[in-house]
């Protein structure tokens, strides 16, 4: 049986970059590691809806202990808002959960077109989906938006579970263009997201393939 191969991680060091940047000893590296997936899962639970594509963490210091995070978001002005409590109670609420003398930076970077993201269309769909919108008509939408982007050349969307109360889960698959998945050269965006509906959970998995 074949094995399929994870779009971006194929492709790590030739078009795509780490999402976590920093070289510790050994004897640390698991221990940095739980503290980036702490600090992913909270900032992910925070903004889900605001139009993320991408959270990346450094780590500058010898020690490790100054963390620079690097949110991608198509919606800057929440986060640029110095009246954010919301933001703040989460950066003190991670910084108890981090290793003592931990210093936790935050820098807001703008996605000037997130129809270009995988991560923010996965988080649209289930979004709209857990309003209970049907399923063929926020892709129909999405689709009509997306193709007006020059730089996509292909979009593939997967949506598996009990799709409008269907009593037997099943796979919807939509596809637009070329997704060449085989060719290591080719920048392809890859994200997945879940949507808690009442019938359960959907999972959606989106591929773009668009011009560098």
């Amino acid at each position: 049986m074949g094995q399929k191969v994870h779009p971006l991680g194929f492709r790590l060091s030739l078009n795509n970059n780490y999402k976590s940047l920093w070289y510790p000893d050994y004897r640390k590296y698991i221990e940095l590691l739980k503290e980036d997936n702490l600090i992913r899962t909270f900032f992910n639970n925070l903004i889900k809806t605001k139009k993320i594509s991408n959270i990346r963490i450094k780590r500058k210091d010898k020690k490790f202990n100054i963390i620079e995070t690097e949110i991608h978001t198509g919606d800057p002005n929440y986060f640029l808002d110095k009246n954010c409590l919301e933001l703040n109670n989460l950066k003190n609420t991670i910084k108890k959960k981090l290793s003592k003398n931990t210093k936790l930076k935050v820098n807001i970077i703008e996605v000037k077109n997130f129809f270009l993201e995988t991560e923010i269309i996965a988080n649209l769909i289930a979004e709209q989906l857990e309003k209970r919108i049907y399923f063929k008509r926020i892709i129909k939408n999405l689709l009509q938006t997306i193709q007006k982007e020059k730089r996509v050349i292909g979009i593939k969307i997967l949506l598996s579970g009990r799709l409008n109360g269907a009593e037997i889960a099943g796979n919807e698959w939509v596809i637009k263009g070329s997704i060449p998945l085989q060719t290591l050269k080719v920048n392809i965006n890859y994200s997945t997201a879940e949507a808690n509906t009442i019938y359960g959970i959907i999972g959606i998995k989106v591929w773009m393939f668009k011009k560098d």
